[in-house]
């Protein structure tokens, strides 16, 4: 079953995409990001099943020469990043994962305890941390994101299912780790 339209995982890309294009567009003078910068993809991490099963639909959706050449450039990938970075570059930006949407703006964290909020971005933006937004409507509230995931992968899990294919991935906390997914994606005719 194609689930572009119906995971809920393609909404939250949606949205991640448009707050940083509004924040990237308020504060670009402010901010490094742009293509090529991949000093946020230096980490290997896992995603939900919601978000691997995008991926693995954009993979297979492309054309066998487009496949080949996506198999051979992960060849080349650099351990110690994200296994879908190649030369500096996203090899599934299109389906990248809503953390990926995030890297490089202001990102909010709360602590619930001391209600706290803790506002952080990449190094390369905002001088470093010293010109961060005051505005909230100009960060990505991390413990929000986190919970409309998590709203999203029980949706996804009950109504859509996870793919057999994605299944043998699983790790213990039911997420899926990037290298693992690549792995398959490169074994796939």
């Amino acid at each position: 079953m194609d689930s572009r339209n119906t995971n809920p995982f393609r909404s939250l890309q949606a949205n991640a995409s448009g707050l940083f294009s509004r924040i990237l567009s308020r504060y670009g003078s402010e901010m490094s990001c742009a293509s090529g910068c991949s000093s946020c993809c230096g980490a290997e991490f896992s995603i939900h099943p919601g978000e691997a099963a995008l991926i693995l639909e954009e993979f297979t959706g492309l054309e066998d020469a487009v496949r080949g050449s996506l198999k051979e450039s992960w060849s080349r990938n650099r351990p110690g990043t994200c296994a879908f970075l190649v030369g500096n570059r996203c090899t599934t930006y299109e389906s990248r994962p809503v953390i990926c949407r995030t890297q490089g703006a202001p990102l909010c964290t709360s602590d619930e305890v001391t209600r706290t909020k803790r506002i952080t971005a990449c190094t390369l933006n905002f001088k470093g941390g010293e010109s961060l937004p005051s505005n909230p409507e100009d960060w990505f509230e991390l413990n929000r994101l986190t919970e409309l995931q998590s709203v999203a992968e029980h949706f996804f899990e009950k109504t859509l299912g996870i793919p057999e294919t994605l299944r043998p991935l699983l790790d213990s906390e039911k997420r899926i780790p990037l290298r693992k997914l690549r792995d398959l994606l490169a074994r796939l005719p």
